[in-house]
């Protein structure tokens, strides 16, 4: 539970840090990136804090938008809403992440 309180902890350490000027994401093929997103979108629907991480390492690819609005749900451990907010950053990439029913 301590490993869990730290990451929150970490989470939470992060607010307001490291938005970055640019709103332009650093394009990669689609082939390349979507195996992150589904990685985080993973994550996501598993309520893992370890998702942080994850999403670190492909915000740069998102648009600013996309990157703030999972942030702020990241942040605020709404993971319901950070899944919703990454499948429509990923749907603006035209990669569907769509939870089958």
């Amino acid at each position: 539970q301590l490993i869990e309180v730290f990451e929150a902890a970490d989470i939470l350490d992060g607010i307001g840090k490291d938005h970055s000027a640019d709103s332009d994401p650093i394009r990669l093929p689609n082939e390349e990136l979507e195996p992150f997103l589904k990685g985080l979108h993973n994550s996501l629907r598993n309520n893992s804090l370890g998702a942080k991480k994850q999403f670190e390492q492909i915000k740069k690819h998102l648009h600013q938008q996309n990157r703030d609005d999972i942030l702020k749900h990241m942040t605020l451990l709404d993971f319901e809403s950070a899944l919703a907010a990454l499948e429509q950053a990923a749907l603006s990439l035209g990669i569907n992440l769509q939870r089958e029913s």
